[in-house]
């Protein structure tokens, strides 16, 4: 009965493995689209919160002179935030986006920011497919931070102070490689534990 069991729940294992090894990225990701979830939140002390899973995580969005988007994006533990891709946008040339850590937003809007409480800021527009993870982690001023970030919360104000704009933007969350010592301890628990009696 023992054998029996054990037998059971390396099978049970194994599948479990290949399971997880043959799911898409993409089926984890997680999207947000104001056009279809609402608005995004316009309160610094309550914004819209995201879980962001592995691969690309879109969010599309209008914003404009009255109405800032508040945007809590949480990085799961074992992950990383690898990049930020404008895929589109519309409107004035330029509009403006700011990062901080943790929950909420507790800098101000407009032209009341004061850059050094800031993780990180950038001006994005026309120039699509560029990563502004690069250019907010080196806005003048501000904390900054080289990519990737880790696991975490961060809080992103997206603000235009003229006419609406409406941008698209892939959060893309990777596992980072895992070390070689790491692979082969992994790889000789597995063995051990396949090879029990």
């Amino acid at each position: 009965m023992y054998g029996g069991q054990m037998t059971c729940a390396r099978a049970t294992g194994w599948r479990m493995l290949i399971l997880v090894l043959l799911t898409p990225l993409s089926t984890l990701a997680a999207n947000y689209d104001e056009n279809v979830d609402g608005d995004l939140s316009d309160l610094a002390g309550a914004p819209t919160a995201l879980l962001l899973g592995l691969g690309a995580n879109t969010v599309t969005a209008t914003s404009e002179r009255n109405d800032p988007d508040f945007l809590t994006i949480s990085v799961p533990n074992g992950s990383r935030l690898d990049a930020i891709i404008l895929d589109a946008f519309t409107g004035t040339p330029v509009s403006f986006v700011g990062v901080q850590n943790g929950p909420t937003w507790t800098e101000g809007t407009g032209t009341n920011i004061d850059p050094a409480n800031l993780l990180g800021w950038a001006h994005f527009g026309e120039n699509l497919a560029v990563d502004l993870l690069v250019d907010i982690g080196a806005g003048d001023g501000a904390h900054g931070f080289d990519p990737p970030l880790s696991s975490g919360d961060y809080t992103l104000l997206l603000q235009e102070r003229r006419s609406a704009v409406t941008y698209a933007m892939n959060f893309n969350v990777s596992v980072p490689e895992p070390s070689s010592i790491t692979l082969a301890a992994t790889w000789l628990g597995w063995l051990v534990f396949f090879r029990r009696p």
